[in-house]
C-alpha cells in the first residue's frame, strides 16, 4: 500500500506561489483536495504528480523522496477534470468508443455466467 507526503513544500506555476505546504495520505485513507478557484488544487497535484518541482520541501512516496523524480518515473495516475487543462501539457486524450448500453447489459451477463460456471 501507498502512502503520499508534502513536506515544507515551496512551488511556483506562473504567478501562482503554494507556501510551505504539508499533508500526508496514508495507505488507505480517502482524501479530498477542496478550494475556490485560484486556492492551489492543481498545483498540489502537479507537485504530487512531478509536473513541477519543489523550490523547497520535499514529496514523498512511501517514505521515499521523489521530489525531483520525472514524472514517467512516479507511476502516479492523474485524472484532469477538463480536457482544457489537459491541453496544457500537450496530452493525447483519445476518444472513448460509446458502446450501446444493450451491448454492455449482454456483456456483463455473460461474465457473471462465466463466474459462476467457475
Amino acid at each position: 500500500m501507498t502512502s503520499i507526503a508534502i513536506e515544507q513544500a515551496y512551488a511556483l506555476l506562473g504567478d501562482f506561489r503554494l507556501e510551505d505546504i504539508s499533508v500526508s495520505v496514508e495507505s488507505g485513507e480517502f482524501f479530498v483536495i477542496l478550494g475556490p478557484s485560484g486556492a492551489g488544487k492543481t498545483v498540489l497535484l502537479d507537485l504530487i504528480a512531478g509536473f513541477i518541482y519543489p523550490r523547497q520541501g520535499r514529496v514523498l512516496l512511501d517514505g521515499a523522496d521523489i521530489s525531483f523524480l520525472p514524472t514517467e518515473r512516479r507511476h502516479i495516475g492523474y485524472m484532469f477534470q477538463d480536457y482544457a487543462l489537459a491541453a496544457a501539457y500537450r496530452l493525447h486524450v483519445p476518444r472513448l468508443r460509446l458502446v450501446p448500453k444493450h451491448e454492455r447489459v449482454q456483456e456483463h451477463r455473460i461474465r457473471l455466467e462465466v463466474r459462476e460456471a467457475a
